[in-house]
């Protein structure tokens, strides 16, 4: 994945050294981003996820790394994280996941950064739709991906998230 400039954000690649970083030395990770990293980064969700995303790494230097960091470039702070959870699958779905530190939270950066990934999503071979999955109950995320262009496909899965998608084309 190429770094991705928007209007606020700067969309970076999640690398190996950034992702070692991450897990083990917090000041180095802010010296390669040249941001502030905030204590509230990552959330718990993505904190479980990391050491797997490094142990794939590892295993594949040669892997596409389908997420990136996400630096509000008002401030130099890193302010979230979003992006694929891996390459499209057979039929060309790809699912994209997102999060935003509270206290850059309600100001649109989450719908920028989905807008932005998900162009570059369909520039890449093979994917044809852009699924995500939020819970009910989160408004938050539901605006998201409601601004971002997806659309609600009326189902729950079985964990209880609302499923949505978006296909080139869609307005």
């Amino acid at each position: 994945m190429p770094d991705i400039q928007t209007d606020r954000l700067s969309i970076v690649t999640f690398s190996l050294d950034l992702i070692w970083a991450a897990l083990h030395d917090r000041i180095a990770l802010a010296d390669r981003l040249r941001a502030r990293v905030p204590a509230a980064w990552p959330g718990p969700d993505y904190a479980e996820v990391l050491p797997g995303q490094l142990r794939n790494l590892e295993n594949d230097p040669d892997a596409a790394v389908w997420s990136a960091l996400l630096l509000h470039r008002a401030d130099s702070t890193l302010v979230g994280d979003a992006g694929f959870l891996g390459g499209p699958d057979p039929h060309g779905t790809i699912e994209i996941g997102y999060s935003v530190v509270p206290a850059y939270r309600g100001r649109g950066l989450a719908t920028e950064a989905v807008r932005a990934l998900t162009v570059w999503a369909f520039e890449q071979p093979g994917v044809r739709r852009v699924v995500a999955g939020c819970a009910p109950e989160n408004s938050a995320s539901i605006r998201v991906l409601e601004k971002a262009g997806f659309r609600h496909r009326g189902d729950v899965d079985e964990d209880g998230l609302l499923g949505w998608d978006r296909y080139p084309g869609d307005p």
